[in-house]
């Protein structure tokens, strides 16, 4: 009798080291376990907070937001290429036969030879308000649109508003590139 007695308490023991063995991995799995990555969500705090941003919020960056810009015209017949930083773009105009340094602020100024003059033909031949990115958005936000959201992008278009043809796109952050595409072609990009 004492043998069985000896085997059922060695058998006890085994029995509660792989009971002690399997707690601690499970609590291992708890406290270090891989947690699925999500990008709209991150943990602040301990605290879910929702990354990504609104249509509404990403439209802002470009009214109040300092970035880099490019905007093309007719495949290259005309480019403007700059810097928007506190409200003011800065930026050099190009057509085949010049260059134009400007600044856009409360007025629109060419710089020739370091002084600012007062220029209102900066657009000349285009159509101003598709340049006032306010403007513009106030008339879009009133059409429907079309939305065709992507892995890493997704594009807001709009058809046929003032004979022209929109496609905002944005990424998760920022409106990284307006196609515009009507009388002329305009591809305005963006670099935050």
């Amino acid at each position: 009798m004492k043998k069985n007695d000896d085997d059922k308490s060695k058998t006890l023991i085994r029995f509660g080291l792989y009971m002690l063995f399997l707690f601690i991995v499970i609590a291992m799995i708890i406290t270090t376990g891989v947690k699925p990555k999500n990008n709209l969500t991150n943990v602040v705090d301990d605290k879910v907070v929702n990354t990504k941003k609104t249509y509404l919020e990403k439209k802002q960056g470009l009214f109040n937001g300092d970035y880099e810009y490019k905007f093309v015209i007719d495949d290259g017949e005309i480019t403007y290429e700059g810097t928007f930083i506190d409200g003011i773009r800065k930026g050099i105009k190009k057509t085949k036969d010049e260059e134009t340094e400007y600044i856009e602020k409360s007025y629109t100024y060419i710089i020739q030879n370091g002084k600012e003059i007062i220029y209102d033909n900066l657009y000349e031949g285009l159509d101003n308000k598709l340049f006032n990115f306010r403007e513009l958005f106030d008339i879009l936000d009133k059409e429907n649109c079309i939305i065709d959201a992507r892995e890493e992008e997704t594009v807001y278009s709009y058809e046929n508003i003032f004979e022209y043809n929109f496609n905002i796109i944005t990424d998760q952050d920022n409106v990284i590139k307006i196609e515009i595409y009507g009388t002329h072609n305009y591809i305005f990009s963006f670099t935050y």
